[in-house]
Formats: C-alpha cells, sequence, structure tokens
C-alpha cells in the first residue's frame, strides 16, 4: 500500500514534469487559471445536488444553488443566449442529452465525416450516435477541402434529416452558420452547432456566433475557454426543458458542483477584456504556423487556418503518416495529435496527418516569433527525422522556451516610472532587485501567484496594483517598501498581513477580498476601501472609513426594502454602528459603489 501511495504521487510529479518540459501543440488541451485550478479540486466537489436550483433531490444547496445559477446568467451572457445548461460532464454527453431531448431511437442526423473532421459523438459507427441513431454525412470538396454547402443542401433536400449537426474537431476555417439555419428550415430540421473547439472564438467574437442562427449550441469548457474539463449546452428558451430533461435524469445523476464553480469562474474571466487579447495572440500564433508550412511547400488541409488549429497532410509532405510524424516530434518534446484527413486511406490510429494547436503554448506566453520558431523546428524535424544531430540540437532548441509562461530568468531591474504587466499573461513571479519603479501595476495577470520582492527594493515606488490577481499569502513582502502609499489588492486570495505594511501607507483597496482582522493595526489612521466583504465581519477599530455591505433585500408587507441589519461603518474616530439608522458626524472616507447610496443616504442622521 505504501509503495502504490509512492508510486502514485510520483507518477504525478512525472506528469507535471512532463507538460512543463514540453511544447504542447494538441489543439483541444490548454492550462487553465489558477482559480479555475482551485474551484475545480475544492471541497464543493463533496455535495451531491441532483436536479436544477431551486428544485434539488438533496438538502443543502442553498449556495450551490447561487453557484450554479451564477454559473448559468454569465454563460448566457458570454454568447447572448436565451438558456444555458452548466451540468454536462463532458462534450460528449451534451451531444447526448441534445439527441436524447430532440430526437427518438432510428432518427436521421446529417453530419460531417469523420475523415473530414467531424466528432465521434457526431455519428461514428462505433459510438452511441451511430448506433442509436441513422446517421449520413457530408465531406468537405475533395479540392477544396472546404465545406461545399450547395452539396450539404443537396444531400440534406436527399436524406431529409431530423438534425444537422455544424461544428467539427479538426476544420480549420470559419463556418457560415447561416447557410446552415436556410438548409435545415428547408428540411424541416433541428441545427446543432457543436462550438467545442472554437468556444472561446466565439465568446469574444473571433469566430461567427451561431446562437442567433442554431436551436442547439453544445460546447467545451477546457479547449479555447480556458476552463475545468466539462460539457455545457445553449438553446433557444422554447427547447429549455426538454435540454433540462436530457441531461437531468436522462442522461446524468448529480451533476459536480466544483467543476460548476470552475465553470462560473472560467465564464467570469472569458468576460474580460484581456482574453479577447489571449484570443487574438491565439489566432495569430496558429496563422503563423500554418503560413511558415505554406512557404515551405507543405500541404495544409484547407490550405491554411481561421481558428486556433492547422492539419498537415504529413504522408504527402514528408512521406511519414501522421502515427510517425507524432511519434517523431514527441521524441524532441513537442506533443501533438495524429489526425485523419479528408479521404484519407490509412486507418484511424495510423491516419495520414497531424492537428497542431496554438492555444495551450499562448496561454505559456509565446508569442509570433516563438511559435514561427517552433514550426520552423516541426518542418526541419519531420524532414530529417533520421537524424539524430539534428534532433538533437532542436531538442535543446526547445529548452530556450519558458516552461511556465515567463522564463526564470525574466527579471524587473532599474525601471523608472511606471510600470503596465497586464500583457504578461503568464507571468507567475516578478523578480524586482533594486528597481526604481514609482509606479506598478500587476493587475489582471491571470497566472501571479507569488512577490518576490525583499527589503530595500522598490525603494521609490509609491502606487501598487495587484487587484485580479491568484496571489495568495501574506502582506509581509512588502514592509521594506517605505514610499508605498496605496495598495490595491481587491479580488485576490491574499489573507494576512495587513500590521506588516509601512508606515507611509495611507489607503489599501480590498474588494471582494478576503481579508483577515485588522485589530493590529492599532490607532494607525489607514483606510480600507470595500465594496463587497464576506459575511463574518471583523472587529477592527481606528480605520478612518470601511464599507461593509453585508446588508440584503427583504419584503416587508408586500414592499421590497433594505435591511441593514449587518451594515457596518468603522471610522476614524472609534464610533461603530451597526443600525438601520445611525449617526455619522466625522466620516471621512466612504466608498461603496455596489450600494444602493439613495437608500442610506437618509437613513444617515
Amino acid at each position: 500500500m505504501a509503495k502504490n501511495k509512492f508510486l502514485l504521487n510520483y507518477y504525478y510529479q512525472q506528469e507535471l514534469k512532463r507538460q512543463k518540459s514540453t511544447l504542447n501543440l494538441i489543439a483541444s488541451e490548454n492550462y487553465p487559471s489558477q482559480k479555475v485550478l482551485f474551484y475545480s479540486g475544492s471541497l464543493l466537489m463533496s455535495k451531491y445536488s441532483e436536479g436544477y436550483p431551486n428544485s434539488r433531490y438533496y438538502q443543502g444547496c442553498k449556495y450551490i444553488d447561487k453557484i450554479e445559477n451564477l454559473a448559468i446568467e454569465l454563460a448566457q451572457k458570454l454568447f447572448g443566449a436565451e438558456y444555458a445548461n452548466v451540468q454536462p460532464h463532458s462534450g460528449a454527453q451534451a451531444n447526448q442529452a441534445v439527441y436524447l431531448a430532440l430526437l427518438k431511437p432510428g432518427d436521421k442526423i446529417l453530419s460531417l465525416n469523420l475523415l473530414s473532421g467531424g466528432h465521434l459523438t457526431h455519428g461514428a459507427k462505433i459510438n452511441f450516435s451511430g448506433i442509436f441513431y441513422q446517421v449520413h454525412y457530408y465531406n468537405l470538396n475533395q479540392h477544396t477541402q472546404k465545406l461545399d454547402y450547395q452539396k450539404i443542401k443537396e444531400i440534406a433536400q436527399a436524406v431529409q434529416p431530423k438534425l444537422i449537426i455544424a461544428g467539427y474537431s479538426s476544420y480549420s476555417l470559419k463556418i457560415n452558420f447561416a447557410k446552415f439555419r436556410e438548409i435545415a428550415d428547408q428540411v424541416g430540421a433541428y441545427l446543432l452547432a457543436d462550438i467545442a473547439h472554437v468556444a472561446g472564438l466565439v465568446a469574444t467574437g473571433l469566430f461567427p456566433n451561431p446562437v442567433p442562427y442554431a436551436d442547439v449550441i453544445t460546447f467545451t469548457t477546457h479547449k479555447t475557454l480556458r476552463g475545468p474539463r466539462g460539457g455545457a449546452v445553449l438553446a433557444k428558451k422554447d427547447l429549455g426543458k426538454l435540454i433540462d430533461r436530457a441531461v437531468f435524469p436522462g442522461n446524468q445523476g448529480g451533476s459536480n458542483q466544483a467543476i460548476i464553480a470552475a465553470k462560473t469562474q472560467c465564464f467570469r474571466e472569458a468576460l474580460q477584456p484581456r482574453f479577447k487579447k489571449y484570443q487574438k495572440a491565439v489566432l495569430e500564433n496558429a496563422k503563423v504556423m500554418a503560413d511558415y508550412f505554406l512557404t515551405k511547400g507543405i500541404k495544409l488541409i484547407s490550405n491554411g487556418t481561421e481558428t486556433h488549429l492547422l492539419i498537415l497532410d504529413t504522408k504527402s509532405s514528408y512521406n511519414l503518416t501522421g502515427k510517425e510524424s507524432a511519434e517523431v516530434l514527441e521524441k524532441v518534446g513537442i506533443v501533438c495529435n495524429k489526425q485523419m484527413i479528408p479521404y484519407d486511406t490509412e486507418k484511424p490510429l495510423v491516419s495520414s496527418g497531424i492537428r497542431l494547436g496554438s492555444p495551450a503554448l499562448t496561454t505559456r506566453g509565446l508569442k509570433k516569433e516563438e511559435f514561427f520558431e517552433i514550426a520552423k523546428m516541426i518542418d526541419l524535424i519531420l524532414r530529417n527525422y533520421k537524424d539524430k544531430k539534428n534532433n538533437k540540437k532542436c531538442e535543446k532548441q526547445k529548452e530556450n522556451y519558458p516552461k511556465n509562461g515567463v522564463s526564470k530568468d525574466e527579471k524587473i531591474n532599474n525601471g523608472e516610472g511606471s510600470l503596465k504587466l497586464e500583457d504578461f499573461t503568464n507571468l507567475e513571479e516578478l523578480h524586482a532587485p533594486d528597481s526604481g519603479l514609482t509606479n506598478l501595476d500587476l493587475s489582471n495577470c491571470p497566472n501571479l501567484t507569488r512577490l518576490n520582492v525583499a527589503n530595500n527594493n522598490f525603494t521609490r515606488l509609491t502606487i501598487l496594483g495587484m487587484q485580479n490577481c491568484p496571489l495568495h499569502g501574506s502582506l509581509e513582502p512588502l514592509q521594506g517598501i517605505n514610499k508605498l502609499q496605496r495598495i490595491n489588492i481587491s479580488n485576490t486570495d491574499i489573507d494576512s498581513g495587513l500590521e506588516y505594511l509601512p508606515e507611509s501607507v495611507e489607503k489599501v483597496y480590498c474588494d471582494s477580498t478576503v481579508y483577515p482582522n485588522p485589530q493590529k493595526l492599532e490607532k494607525r489612521p489607514i483606510d480600507l476601501y470595500f465594496s463587497r466583504y464576506n459575511e463574518g465581519l471583523f472587529t477592527g477599530k481606528y480605520l478612518n472609513a470601511v464599507g461593509l455591505s453585508s446588508w440584503r433585500e427583504k419584503i416587508v408587507n408586500g414592499e421590497k426594502v433594505i435591511d441593514y441589519s449587518g451594515f457596518c461603518l468603522y471610522i476614524r474616530n472609534d464610533r461603530h454602528c451597526i443600525a438601520k439608522s445611525f449617526e455619522v458626524k466625522e466620516l471621512t472616507t466612504l466608498f461603496m459603489p455596489f450600494l444602493d447610496l439613495e437608500a442610506v443616504v437618509p437613513a444617515m442622521k
């Protein structure tokens, strides 16, 4: 037993090492944020919650309901949908739920052939979709290797399917969902858009949105969306009840609430402006690789890419099967997957191509220049795969790229003035010896978890922004920054060390931050700004002003009113008020943007 325990940890550590030391070009893989990882492995996984919000088969679901409702709300907002179900454990189960809701066994489905880029769950004979339903296929045009909408229309008219599927696992061009809608209407079919691969691009407006056209949309949350492994369904409102019943109890039992919380965080991150920057980089990086291969005469399926992925015909370009190509590349630390290509003559486990994707390495901070070099390496390796010296050289070159976003040697030295690091989306640790910066903005660095700042660094720094980062631990490292005046730790996981702040600090912004009891501040005149704060009130004194909005709405005599019984103000003259009416004469600062001030001010005498 002890040996097995040791082996488990050993295998786990080896897998971490493998992920950090290789270049991941698998188009369906990505790296989630620290907060998504946190919720994925949280204690929420222990809660059974069969059913839906406000209609559960188990007690104790008060906050589980709130989390799932928030996930639904954010998913609808992200894609502009009327309805969302966030319970599917995977994209496959999302598709299965749609079939169960809309079809009967034996009904006809029209989808893209697996050889042309379709998915197993779109009707493969070895999959449930091909076993229970009568599946007909359309293919990419044999010459252009693009969707032929006229041909799809002709097949649909001949087959008269009940469901048409648009959306694929290895098609590199955009999809005209409006044309699919026309075809579906002409034959009286439902239209399902499977956007598992391109959901992140759709969410940011960089790929056509099927919501105005499709009856139902399925997607996964772990590919371009950078969330946890899972699926979701969007649909027109009138199909919502059918989908709900098909997911539960039709297709699943209890949902995984830890993953639903992680999906909620994923949707929240995808709504931020920086997420669109990331998706643009994903597209740019994929195009850099595609353009390089085309200039070298390498055959790409569909002759390029408009998405995050590209497919190389390795058999005609390098005289290597997809299996051989993927294995050769893995030996030098470049990871991709073998891929069947249109009209492939090889078996699926052999295939004639490979699929490359840019999301994972874009998440790790690689730019267009690095993707150009990686494409160059791939071409060189596949052309000279028997040349061991060449392979060793490429393997050594690969090690130059950062394993964890920003390389360990990247430092900020001798900076002056202001520095904003929002574009460093993969910065995990900041080294800053002897910096001359006065204003450092670390906000919105989604992977920044640790500050490595010893005493006497940042000797001129007065303003430090750290909001919206997964920073955790104590503020103690800031104690030597003796000119620091303002810091922002809003929406971080910093949980201690307020007493270590230098005497120069005047204001601390801590909106939505889990924060400790500040009693150790003694009589220091420091302003703490809270606009939202977790319940479980602290009792600190000697603060200039703290707005603590744990008030809530309630119904009195049929009217909605505000209950201020949990609302607190902490002010510099030690007056502590907990009441609906409170007397405040020396309030210096009040910062509560999420509070209805029109309701508060009349209560203040």
